[in-house]
């Protein structure tokens, strides 16, 4: 069966560490029993975004996620480093999010409407109450016109 995501699920860690959160998300997801993935990670996002902007893989895109009951078979995942319920998201991790979110609904043809929060899965907070419902929508959005602005610029470039 051919893998089609449906949705993309954004998350944050819940942990206001400044510091990488990556191997600790990896220890406390095999410690929960979460499944191996493809590239040797018990962390059940795709991605993680650390506060500096860091992009890491933890799952292939083709590989199921294990981060929202109910969705690990037709969502894509990424967890943001950090408490939202407490702090806002880091510019880096803004301008990494957007850009993620770009790639990933150009490559498998989604839409802004299908980016949400974890909450709107499952009974938490989750990506943070700091945070509107709209906020990983409207942070692809933004990447997407500036996008277009630079492209739109080089076109009128002597």
């Amino acid at each position: 069966m051919e893998y089609r995501p449906k949705y993309i699920i954004v998350h944050h860690s819940a942990v206001a560490s400044a510091g990488p959160q990556f191997d600790s998300i990896n220890q406390a997801h095999k410690d929960r029993g979460f499944p191996l993935s493809m590239l040797g990670y018990f962390v059940g996002y795709h991605r993680v975004i650390e506060a500096n902007g860091v992009v890491r893989y933890a799952r292939l895109d083709t590989e199921r996620d294990a981060d929202a009951l109910g969705h690990n078979y037709d969502s894509l995942s990424v967890c943001l480093a950090g408490n939202f319920d407490v702090n806002a998201p880091t510019p880096a991790q803004a301008a990494k999010l957007g850009a993620l979110l770009s790639h990933w609904c150009k490559l498998w043809g989604l839409e802004d409407s299908e980016i949400f929060p974890h909450r709107r899965f499952n009974p938490t907070s989750c990506y943070g109450a700091r945070l509107s419902d709209n906020w990983a929508q409207l942070i692809y959005l933004k990447y997407e016109i500036l996008r277009l602005q630079r492209k739109f610029d080089a076109l009128q470039a002597p």
